[in-house]
């Protein structure tokens, strides 16, 4: 009950028993004191009851709505109600709730006293039943307080409620009723019929005959859904439940009920209905394989069509599985410990995706991508698991890595060859004079009638050790060649050069055996077929832990059968176990990654093979060993010509010739001037320079034994000067540029080139040959022209951009043609787009894009336009717009020659 606001000057001290806590207070003067204390006396039973003085009324100041209790009016014949009366209407006329009872002092004016409206009720003190009205007053005036507290708590309540007399037919709409419908006071239904008015058509009946089933039957009016026409014409969402009271026959005299409205989760609900129905078509027409699981239990619960597909198991088989049998029964650690994250960030209600093999009913394995997220439906946490085949992605990353495993590997192989030819060509000039001199001393003992045993056995010993340097360097060359165009080999030979490159490694392992049977060559160039045979020997030589090497066997045959040669690499190592063996080939799959180990090795070697037309095969049982069988296309003895002829020193030659041999190191011209001078008349220079100013002085000479690698002028220059004027034999010990490698690769096709260190008898055969052959010299080339196997018109193409081109040949070798076509489609394509956005592009983007197209172009040999873009890229990091701009314009004129000359090659 909320209290009223009270003056705390009260006018004297009957006043301060009108304090906080009383629930009546009997309004009496000083006079009527007396009968005052006895009426307390008499209600004292029914509740707490205190006097005020008539003034008090003045000093109570109202808020709406507050509940002021009781006030007992004191009345004999002298008093006056009307300034009484006008008090009790303010207070009421306010706002205020209070409950007025008057209490005649005596019965004597009982008879002829009038109740005045602003009293309740009207009690004499005389009569004998006063007591128990005095105390029904007090009780209907709580009653009343408790009613206004309901419908207060009804009126703010988020539901209305509504009071239909069913006697009178009339009803009371609460404020929130009238809120939630938005209708106004004026338009509330005065009786049912007009409720019923309102209510939606297809549900009046309905709501009709539940409230008759209530009323009639005592029927339970509970969770009635109906729609309500609102003000705008729309019908909001209600749910009415309502309870009757009934007389003591039983007649329903009352119908209180409640509306709760259920528009907007009418709304949601709806949406959600939709939502779902939406998700089921999605959830059955996407293309990604899809499952619905418990959440606890791992249980399938749906599956769409894709899923069928994915699986090759019907929707009624997988639904009901567990989860696991979705997937291998084995797993490796890592897709183990990817799948325990991936359920805890669904615990934690996060979507994830990971990668992790599927088991179809066939028993194959497929790379898959899961994503998964928690979803609700009909109440209900599902997992849901969306599932796509990556196999083609897998397989497209794979096929990447590899093929950028193999560049970098070529790269490296590149370096390698560089290198072997920078250390050839350092180790074979002074290899070379002293091997030849140690012949020629050999000769000169002889010649003079000096036999002496121990110094022949010296001259030998030193002669052998040459000649194991010159095998060392031989096949550091061979391994990692770079100047070979060939495309096939004979497997024996490289089999030998990789076991003895692969020694160091293998000596303190196991014992090597090998049973090479004579065999044609096969359709794979000898650095590539070495580096599968050095990777599969690397591998068996770990395959042992350190023990008896006596016991330790790796064996290598090699047979040839139905034109087909096959290599056998046994090894009774500790082997592989079953699930590695599927693996192995699998790039970046090792178990040596602590060792250095990159898993590419298997990978590569059986790309190469395949590439070429052959197969690798790997056998191994654990604790056992492995057997590495590889089998390739063989060449017949026709389809190629033989990299170099035996020769005799037997050939004879009208006359003595005249040699003029060319070579920067002295001690080399001068072994050559001694080997030289008793078959030939030899004229020595040691500067390409000087011997070029003696011809063109008139000197004459029958052949030109030259070196290739020389500073100033090196061979090819010369060549390019007097080439024409006579037969060339040149001599190396590696050349290191790739003009000169390229250079050096066409005499060796020509068969105009000596390997240093030589046999003196080979030398002079050789140069015998190239005398008695000189109708065969080839057309006259430029260092630019090299390495061009045939001569070409002068509009040719290819000219422009195949100049200083490290021969495709040798990249098709390294890189595979499909994937240099690739390359060279890629290089046109970007400078295409380079040469379209030039002239808008600020000058430091031109220089960047310069740069890396220059990189490109140069590692595929396309050295002019490398050398074009470099000098755009300069002049664009100068700021000079206007010389970039014309450089540029210079390289984009051979997109047409790089499409003609991939076009023309591949």
């Amino acid at each position: 009950m909320e209290k009223a606001v009270v003056d705390s000057r009260a006018p004297h001290d009957v006043s301060l028993l009108a304090g906080i806590g009383y629930d009546c207070r009997v309004i009496s003067s000083k006079t009527q004191i007396d009968v005052a204390r006895r009426i307390v006396q008499s209600i004292a039973k029914f509740c707490k009851c205190g006097i005020v003085d008539p003034r008090y009324l003045d000093k109570i100041v109202v808020r709406s709505g507050a509940e002021l209790g009781m006030f007992i009016v004191v009345i004999d014949g002298a008093s006056k109600l009307s300034a009484l009366e006008s008090q009790i209407n303010r207070i009421r006329k306010e706002g205020g709730f209070v409950g007025v009872l008057g209490i005649l002092a005596s019965g004597s004016g009982a008879c002829s006293l009038t109740r005045e409206p602003f009293l309740d009720h009207l009690v004499s003190l005389e009569w004998a039943g006063a007591e128990a009205m005095i105390g029904e007053f007090v009780e209907n005036y709580r009653a009343r307080i408790q009613n206004r507290a309901f419908r207060a708590y009804l009126d703010h309540s988020s539901d209305g409620y509504w009071i239909w007399n069913v006697e009178e037919d009339g009803i009371e709409w609460s404020e929130r009723t009238r809120e939630m419908t938005g209708i106004s006071a004026d338009e509330v239904p005065r009786t049912i019929e007009e409720f019923n008015e309102l209510i939606h058509p297809l549900d009046r009946d309905r709501v009709r005959q539940a409230i008759e089933n209530h009323l009639q039957k005592s029927s339970p009016y509970k969770n009635i859904e109906m729609r309500i026409r609102r003000t705008d014409g729309r019908h909001g969402h209600f749910l009415a439940n309502g309870q009757a009271l009934r007389n003591e026959k039983g007649e329903a005299i009352i119908l209180v009920g409640s509306l709760t409205d259920r528009t907007l989760m009418q709304r949601v609900e709806q949406q959600l209905e939709d939502t779902q129905k939406r998700f089921t078509v999605l959830f059955h027409h996407m293309n990604d394989a899809a499952m619905l699981a418990d959440i606890e239990t791992g249980i399938i619960l749906e599956a769409n069509q894709p899923a069928e597909r994915l699986w090759g198991k019907s929707i009624a088989e997988l639904v009901g599985c567990h989860q696991s049998q979705l997937h291998p029964p084995v797993l490796t650690d890592v897709a183990k410990k990817a799948f325990r994250n991936h359920i805890a960030a669904l615990m934690a209600n996060k979507r994830d995706t990971i990668q992790v093999p599927i088991l179809r009913a066939d028993g194959t394995e497929l790379p898959a991508e899961i994503s998964s997220s928690l979803i609700e439906l009909d109440g209900k946490v599902m997992i849901l698991g969306v599932f796509r085949d990556i196999s083609d992605r897998v397989k497209a990353q794979r096929e990447l890595r590899e093929r950028d495993a193999q560049l970098q590997l070529s790269s490296h192989l590149a370096s390698m060859g560089t290198l072997a030819a920078g250390v050839a060509h350092e180790i074979n000039n002074p290899l070379t004079y002293m091997l030849g001199n140690l012949e020629l001393l050999k000769e000169n003992l002889a010649d003079i009638g000096v036999e002496d045993d121990a110094v022949n056995e010296a001259i030998d010993a030193a002669w052998t050790g040459g000649r194991y340097v010159r095998e060392i360097v031989s096949d550091l060359k061979a391994i990692t060649k770079m100047d070979s165009m060939a495309d096939h080999c004979d497997p024996c030979e490289v089999i030998r050069i990789a076991s003895r490159m692969a020694l160091a490694d293998l000596r303190h392992r196991a014992r090597l055996d090998l049973k090479l049977a004579d065999v044609t060559e096969v359709r794979l160039s000898s650095a590539r077929l070495s580096q599968v045979v050095l990777n599969v020997l690397s591998n068996a030589a770990h395959a042992f832990d350190d023990g008896d090497q006596a016991s330790n066997q790796i064996s290598v045959e090699v047979f040839e059968r139905r034109g087909r040669v096959t290599i056998v690499i046994e090894d009774n190592g500790m082997g592989i176990s079953a699930e590695d063996l599927s693996q192995v080939s699998e790039p970046f799959f090792t178990r040596r990654s602590d060792k250095g180990g990159t898993g590419l090795g298997l990978s590569i070697c059986r790309r190469i093979v395949t590439e070429a037309g052959g197969e690798l095969k790997i056998q191994s049982k654990l604790g056992q060993g492995t057997k590495v069988t590889v089998t390739l296309p063989s060449v017949s003895k026709e389809s190629h010509s033989p990299r170099g002829s035996e020769v005799s020193d037997a050939i004879a030659l009208e006359g003595r010739k005249r040699l003029i041999v060319i070579d920067d190191e002295p001690l080399v011209t001068s072994l050559l001037d001694r080997v030289l001078r008793k078959s030939f008349e030899v004229v020595i220079f040691n500067d390409a320079r000087m011997a070029l100013q003696c011809i063109e002085q008139g000197a004459e000479f029958d052949l030109a034994l030259c070196d290739i690698m020389m500073p100033e002028m090196d061979g090819p220059r010369f060549y390019e000067a007097v080439g024409h004027r006579l037969p060339f034999l040149f001599l190396t010990g590696g050349a290191v540029t790739g003009k000169n490698m390229a250079f050096a690769s066409h005499m060796a096709r020509e068969g105009r080139l000596i390997h240093k260190p030589f046999e003196s008898a080979n030398l002079i055969a050789s140069i015998k040959q190239v005398l008695l052959n000189g109708k065969l010299q080839v057309k006259v080339q430029t260092a630019a022209d090299c390495p061009v196997e045939e001569a070409q018109p002068e509009n040719a193409p290819t000219n422009r951009i195949r100049s200083d081109l490290i021969s495709y040949e040798e990249l098709i070798d390294v890189l595979g043609r499909d994937t240099l076509k690739a390359h060279y489609e890629t290089l046109c394509a970007q400078l295409t787009e380079l040469c379209a956005e030039s002239e808008g592009l600020p000058l430091d983007d031109l220089a960047n894009a310069a740069h890396r197209m220059a990189g490109a172009a140069a590692v595929l040999g396309m050295i002019p336009l490398a050398k074009l873009l470099k000098s755009v890229q300069d002049a664009a990091a100068e700021g000079n717009a206007g010389r970039s701009k014309q450089l540029m314009e210079q390289a984009c004129t051979l997109k047409s020659d790089i499409s003609a000359f991939i076009e023309e090659v591949f």
